[in-house]
């Protein structure tokens, strides 16, 4: 799986990766970030670690857009297929 760090909170490193995500899909080539990593991974571990400022509210975790729920997580990728079901139609 490919594995994107963020290492900074700085909101417009998040707006330059998302504007080179955009740029890439018509052919801008995208250019490194300080304080972003892409990297490769068969199984990713996330921790909750304890906060500087003494907070003790968990931490959640997502991908793909999707919620996991409270730290600490695991991803991996499946070894085996999986089935989706969907219906064959969608209501109007």
């Amino acid at each position: 799986m490919q594995v994107i760090l963020f290492k900074s909170g700085s909101r417009s490193k998040y707006l330059r990766y998302g504007l080179q995500l955009v740029g890439s899909r018509v052919g801008i080539p995208p250019r490194q970030i300080p304080g972003i990593e892409i990297t490769r991974a068969d199984e990713l571990v996330c921790l909750d670690l304890p906060a500087a400022d003494g907070n003790d509210e968990p931490l959640l975790a997502e991908t793909d857009g999707e919620l996991l729920g409270k730290l600490p997580v695991r991803l991996s990728i499946a070894t085996q297929p999986i089935t989706v079901l969907a219906p064959n139609s969608l209501p109007a």
